[in-house]
């Protein structure tokens, strides 16, 4: 009689045991960040002559300032990118850089041709994410404001 009622007892803590760790529910797909980067990794935001044929041509356009696509991030589709964290290496106020840049679907980092953003150097931090998983890129892109 003891061993039926250990053996019940056993076997309810078992399926009680497997029912409840199935409810987990788990990640799916993957985020690789380790090799991401922007290559290259720095744009130059710099004044434009109006009798040179590019910055004339970006003048008239109101071509914004556009760095390269992020790469070396892997994962499951669909991806998407924020802005992390940015910092000023030289000291300057990030308030105006941190409202005008965005990230753009494919990574890259755009910023307004008409901007106020002080002379300075300038790291933006991106972060990676998708269903399950969030990961900051730790190679920054550097921003190089020369007016």
């Amino acid at each position: 009689m003891k061993n039926n009622i250990f053996t019940i007892i056993s076997i309810s803590i078992f399926i009680f045991t497997v029912i409840f760790s199935s409810c987990n529910k788990p990640n799916i797909g993957y985020l690789e960040v380790d090799a991401a980067s922007f290559e290259p990794d720095s744009l130059e935001i710099r004044s434009l002559d109006p009798s040179n044929n590019n910055d004339k041509s970006r003048l008239d356009n109101n071509i914004p300032w556009v760095s390269y696509r992020i790469q070396g991030v892997m994962g499951t589709y669909p991806i998407l990118y924020k802005i992390d964290e940015i910092t000023s290496k030289t000291g300057n106020d990030i308030s105006e850089i941190t409202k005008l840049a965005r990230v753009r679907g494919d990574g890259a980092i755009e910023i307004p041709l008409d901007n106020n953003i002080a002379n300075g150097e300038y790291s933006i931090f991106i972060r990676a994410t998708n269903e399950g998983y969030s990961k900051r890129i730790e190679s920054p892109l550097h921003i190089i404001v020369n007016k």
